[in-house]
């Protein structure tokens, strides 16, 4: 068998335990006037992280995680609310608030789904934590499984990124 690493956690040695023997610090450790957030994309359903994400935002005393998109495999299946449900889950658990922005990849379906989880979902809607004020909107090109990018033209791409932009500037 491969050896363990002791920073994703071995027999007795998991992530909490490398940071308390050897620990990092961020830059203005020791004060809360550095706001503090933890920023995770792409992970395509990439579970298997979802407890270092945690580990992480908690030894750092990180209340609030944003996500920049891409969370699900790619929008086109059923099984995709799994994809954030463990992620929220321990998230809730560790007191810790989930902002999460749609993008290429997240289908209405998986968005929907992280509503659901208690994901605060940027949607056409300001969402507060932790004293900060986020707003977003999720791309406006989908690329499904099989599909490719739609809108598949960088004229009609441009259109729709626009259109994006200005909703946003409204919102905000």
């Amino acid at each position: 068998p491969a050896a363990p690493n002791p920073a994703v956690g071995g027999p007795g040695r998991g992530l909490a335990d490398s940071l308390s023997t050897a620990p990092v610090a961020l830059p203005g450790a020791g004060t809360r006037s550095v706001p503090r957030r933890g920023f995770v994309t792409d992970r395509h359903c990439n579970t298997c992280m979802d407890r270092v994400i945690v580990a992480l935002l908690r030894h750092f005393d990180v209340h609030t995680l944003v996500s920049g998109g891409d969370d699900a495999f790619s929008g086109s299946f059923g099984f995709e609310s799994a994809c954030t449900r463990n992620l929220a889950d321990k998230t809730a658990q560790a007191h810790i608030t989930d902002v999460f922005v749609g993008g290429n990849h997240d289908s209405p379906e998986t968005m929907a789904d992280e509503a659901k989880q208690r994901i605060k979902t940027l949607t056409d809607k300001v969402v507060v934590s932790d004293g900060v004020r986020f707003l977003g909107l999720p791309d406006p090109r989908t690329s499904r499984y099989g599909e490719g990018i739609v809108p598949a033209t960088s004229a009609d791409q441009h259109v729709v990124l626009v259109q994006q932009g200005t909703a946003l500037g409204e919102l905000a």
